[in-house]
């Protein structure tokens, strides 16, 4: 049983082992030829459809999706309600059968939700690698710069070597010329 606003309806509850967003995704792909659900009171809701492999009758399906526990990502908990085409839920112990059907139709559940875990891992790596590659065209390009300042740096380095030689040769002119002075003293 499942809570629908203030009342206790029956329910069907399945768990699945795959995120919530992978779960709803797979519920929109499979219930894609049945139009494009609403929203009611947390729960996805297709109106007046008709489900062959549950009912011969139009019936409103709703849907909802949540994560097993809040530490856990990767398991959900799908709980599908059934009412008529006038919004009344279908209870489990006067509608067996159909309940029974239902649960089947669930079961066809499991490919279109893995095929949406799927493209959700794909998406996730390519991001991934996206991220990487961004990350390593950062390095490149720090390799790059750094390249250029050790260039500049040898540069440096290279000119302060030519300037501590021609100061050198400054200094001994320079001492060659106070020599020369301190020889001309009369002691």
């Amino acid at each position: 049983s499942a809570t629908f606003g203030k009342s206790v309806e029956s329910a069907l509850i399945y768990n699945m082992q795959y995120a919530e967003e992978a779960v709803n995704n797979g519920i929109e792909k499979k219930m894609d030829t049945w139009g494009k659900p609403k929203k009611a009171r947390g729960f996805t809701m297709y109106r007046n459809i008709t489900v062959s492999d549950i009912s011969s009758q139009p019936i409103t399906l709703y849907f909802k999706v949540e994560r097993k526990s809040k530490k856990d990502n990767n398991n959900a908990v799908l709980t599908l309600m059934i009412a008529n085409e006038f919004d009344r839920f279908y209870k489990i112990d006067e509608n067996g059968e159909m309940f029974a059907k239902a649960k089947e139709f669930l079961n066809g559940f499991a490919d279109p939700v893995a095929a949406a875990n799927l493209e959700l891992q794909i998406t996730a790596q390519d991001d991934m690698v996206k991220k990487e590659d961004k990350s390593l065209k950062k390095l490149r390009d720090d390799s790059i710069d750094y390249e250029k300042q050790k260039k500049k740096l040898e540069d440096k380095i290279a000119q302060n070597t030519r300037d501590i030689e021609q100061q050198e040769k400054a200094v001994a002119t320079q001492k060659e010329q106070l020599d020369i002075l301190i020889k001309q003293r009369k002691n």
